[in-house]
């Protein structure tokens, strides 16, 4: 965790440019000298530091981290990250992506819009229908968006796009 801000100088001496985006795939990896043991401790101790190290620096940091493996019962929310609260409470900007299943479909509340026929015609041409959510936003919104997902060619695209719409406020 420590060496982090060193990997960051190192790149704009590289390159003569300030960094725009310090990508960390994914907190629960970080090794942390203080907390080798106990992870709760190593991920919240972790998670201060970067937003520290964002905050000095001026430059965002975006996370990974996994969730709590509670399965397909309930949607993932603000507080499913695993080992620490903090990781929310440190954060201004937490999104979520999420596999619609046949199985949990009911919890999207999207029974209008998308059935399971539409599910299954989907997965058998090999795309998947996905749920990215804004959890939380200090500066803006939330919302949701659905998205489809082509295992294929590995793209994902918004469900219901349409080109002729007026682009609504960014969140």
């Amino acid at each position: 965790i420590k060496q982090i801000p060193n990997y960051v100088i190192a790149c704009e001496n590289i390159f003569s440019k300030k960094v725009a985006l310090v990508c960390i795939d994914y907190l629960g990896l970080i090794g942390n000298d203080e907390f080798k043991k106990v992870e709760y401790d190593r991920v919240t101790n972790n998670i201060g530091m970067i937003r520290d190290y964002a905050k000095e620096s001026k430059v965002p940091y975006f996370i990974l981290s996994q969730i709590k493996r509670d399965g397909i019962k309930e949607r993932i929310n603000l507080f499913s990250a695993k080992s620490s609260g903090d990781i929310e409470q440190a954060s201004h900007v937490v999104l979520s992506l999420e596999k619609i299943y046949r199985e949990n479909l009911k919890l999207f509340d999207l029974t209008d819009q998308i059935t399971e026929t539409t599910i299954q015609n989907m997965f058998e041409r090999k795309e998947d229908l996905l749920c990215l959510s804004i959890l939380k936003n200090r500066r803006g919104g939330k919302d949701e968006v659905l998205l489809k997902y082509d295992r294929c060619n590995l793209r994902m695209t918004e469900l219901f796009y349409n080109e002729n719409e007026t682009q609504t406020e960014a969140f």
